[in-house]
C-alpha cells in the first residue's frame, strides 16, 4: 500500500464501499473542469463573516487590499496596455465560467462600458439555495474601483441588480 501511496502521491482518493476491497483513483486538479464561481461561494461566505464581524468598511478595505496584490499582474498589463487589456482580461473570464453570451462591452478611446444581462455566480448560488450576502456585490464594487484606481481610471457602477445584472 506504501508503495502506491507513493507513486500516486500528487492525489489520492481511498474509496471503500464497506468492503475490504479499495480501489485507487489516481486524480490531478487539471483532471476537473475549473469553474470560478465556486470560488465566489467561499469568497462570499467569508466577507459575510468579515462584514459580521469587523463591519462594512473593513469588507471594502480587505478586498482593495486583496485586489492590489492578488491582481498586480493584471493590474501592471492594463498599466501598459490600456483599457483593451481591462476588456480582454473580462472577456477572458466570462469566456471560463461558459457565460460569454451575458457579457457585452463597449470600448472607445477612453472608456469601456461592461453590461452584465445577469452573474452566473448568483444564479448559481440559487440553484443551491444560497442567496448572496449584502457584501456579494463588493467582489463586484470594490475589486473594479481598486484595479481601476490603481490603473489611473475611473469606475462607476451605474445599477446592480438583484440578479447581478450591472452595469
Amino acid at each position: 500500500f506504501s508503495d502506491i501511496c507513493e507513486k500516486y502521491k500528487d492525489f489520492i482518493i481511498l474509496v471503500s464501499f464497506g468492503s475490504p476491497r479499495r480501489d485507487v483513483l489516481d486524480m490531478k486538479a487539471e483532471d476537473n473542469k475549473y469553474l470560478h464561481r465556486d470560488f465566489h461561494l467561499g469568497a462570499d461566505a467569508a466577507l459575510l463573516y468579515c462584514g459580521t464581524k469587523f463591519g462594512d468598511e473593513t469588507v471594502r478595505e480587505f478586498l482593495t487590499e486583496y485586489t492590489k496584490n492578488y491582481y498586480a499582474p493584471v493590474i501592471k498589463k492594463i498599466k501598459e496596455n490600456g483599457l483593451s487589456e481591462i476588456k480582454s482580461w473580462i472577456e477572458r473570464t466570462y469566456e471560463i465560467e461558459e457565460a460569454s453570451e451575458l457579457l457585452h462591452t463597449d470600448i472607445s478611446e477612453n472608456a469601456l462600458t461592461v453590461i452584465v444581462d445577469k452573474s452566473p455566480v448568483i444564479e448559481y448560488m440559487r440553484s443551491l439555495n444560497q442567496q448572496p450576502s449584502k457584501y456579494y456585490i463588493e467582489q463586484t464594487r470594490t475589486l473594479y474601483a481598486a484595479i481601476a484606481n490603481e490603473c489611473g481610471y475611473k469606475f462607476e457602477l451605474e445599477y446592480y441588480k438583484d440578479d447581478g445584472a450591472a452595469k
